[in-house]
């Protein structure tokens, strides 16, 4: 008992025995012996009681389990149904003859401009663009032509001056 050997219980024997004397030593040790046994007797109380609380917290589980379970299979049954109403109704839905319009109600522009057919064809287009580039005159060929008139009616002035 809590590691005290017989050498230990002599010695506290003897000290109990010093301290409180040889008349009273034998009412002191049926008062410590009704305490202990008070002690054991409410750790049992309190062990049966928790024993009790276990059963009645175990009871209250399996029942809320069971509820659970319950709970669950109702929840599937109705999941099902709805299942089962939802096809019931796309087959009606889809014998009458209804179309279900899978685009949005407003299409985003680039949606619109894969719509939209051209015109012309893009090889077309291209064509004219080469055109209209190949007649129009780049701002440096205008000036290369400035240049090129500039410098011939220059030229006979400069061999008179020379002859």
């Amino acid at each position: 008992m809590f590691g005290i050997g017989l050498p230990e219980m002599i010695v506290i024997f003897a000290v109990a025995l010093i301290v409180v004397g040889p008349d009273k030593l034998p009412d002191m040790a049926k008062s410590l012996a009704k305490g202990i046994m008070e002690m054991k007797k409410a750790a049992n109380q309190i062990k049966d009681n928790l024993t009790e609380e276990d059963e009645t917290i175990s009871d209250v589980k399996k029942d809320l389990q069971e509820t659970a379970a319950e709970l669950k299979k109702r929840m599937i049954d109705a999941e099902t149904r709805i299942t089962e109403r939802q096809i019931l109704e796309d087959k009606n839905s889809s014998d009458t003859g209804e179309l279900i319009e899978l685009s949005p109600e407003n299409p985003r522009p680039w949606e619109i401009d894969a719509r939209t057919v051209p015109e012309e064809s893009p090889d077309e287009l291209i064509n004219e663009a080469e055109l209209t580039a190949s007649t129009e005159k780049k701002p440096e060929e205008e000036i290369n032509d400035v240049e090129l008139t500039a410098s011939t009616e220059e030229k006979p002035e400069e061999e008179e001056k020379q002859a």
